[in-house]
């Protein structure tokens, strides 16, 4: 069975996988969302054995990414509940 996919899946399934993908992306294109000030662009999509490789350009908000890191920080020790635990946490400047 193993041998019988290796074979088929490269030759008959993964190329209608990629034409499919092709069209779907010039038709509709990709719109990814601004994570924790995060924005991801011009992404590019190859196609190689057995794969689909993404890469991309980012931009980094700087000011909205460290309030982030920041209330993130101050959450998790808000959440601490001894001295020992608080010692053992990372602190920011």
């Amino acid at each position: 069975a193993r041998k019988f996919l290796n074979f088929i899946v490269p030759r008959a399934i993964w190329p209608k996988i990629q034409k499919r993908l092709r069209f779907l992306i010039n038709q509709k294109g990709i719109d990814l969302p601004k994570i924790c000030g995060v924005e991801l662009q011009n992404l590019h999509i190859d196609y190689i054995r057995h794969a689909v490789v993404l890469s991309t350009d980012f931009t980094v908000d700087k000011d909205h990414l460290l309030r982030a890191f920041r209330e993130f920080m101050d959450e998790d020790l808000r959440k601490t509940k001894t001295v020992r635990e608080l010692n053992n946490k990372p602190h920011y400047l």
